[in-house]
């Protein structure tokens, strides 16, 4: 095997396992989208009270396009409270990690000390009651 054959063979193997991570890094944030949504008992699915964004704003899907191995996603979940009877709108931002460690994508909520395997449909569930209690929680101090 000649070694420009060796480096292709090794790229081919790189490109392909950075292409799974991309997709497991997307589908663990649609998952968690869907299971704060569903925690707080919204059934339209296409509503923008919940959100995730990337930290400057913008849609956080288009920077996973460009994600490398051992890069994380830092993001915002953003859930938009207000607008009904009067209250202003506002948007609630929890900042949280999501990357690749021992081959499994983990989650990381900095701000309440939450990090968790997001490995089954259960773990996604606790996320979303993190998300909640951390949301109630700041609304509840004044």
């Amino acid at each position: 095997m000649s070694r420009y054959k060796q480096l292709s063979d090794a790229y081919a193997v790189n490109t392909q396992a950075l292409i799974v991570y991309r997709q497991e890094a997307r589908d663990a944030l649609t998952k968690i989208r869907d299971a704060v949504r569903k925690h707080l008992g919204l059934i339209v699915v296409d509503t923008d009270i919940v959100r995730i964004v990337s930290e400057n704003g913008s849609n956080v899907f288009s920077t996973l396009a460009v994600l490398e191995h051992g890069e994380s996603v830092h993001f915002e979940l953003v859930v938009s409270l207000g607008g009904d009877g009067g209250l202003p709108k506002s948007d609630i931002a929890i900042p949280a990690v999501i990357g690749k460690k021992s081959n499994h994508i983990n989650l990381s909520i900095p701000g309440i000390n939450f990090e968790i395997v997001l490995d089954s449909d259960d773990r996604y569930q606790a996320v979303a009651e993190s998300v909640f209690e951390a949301i109630l929680s700041r609304l509840e101090k004044f």
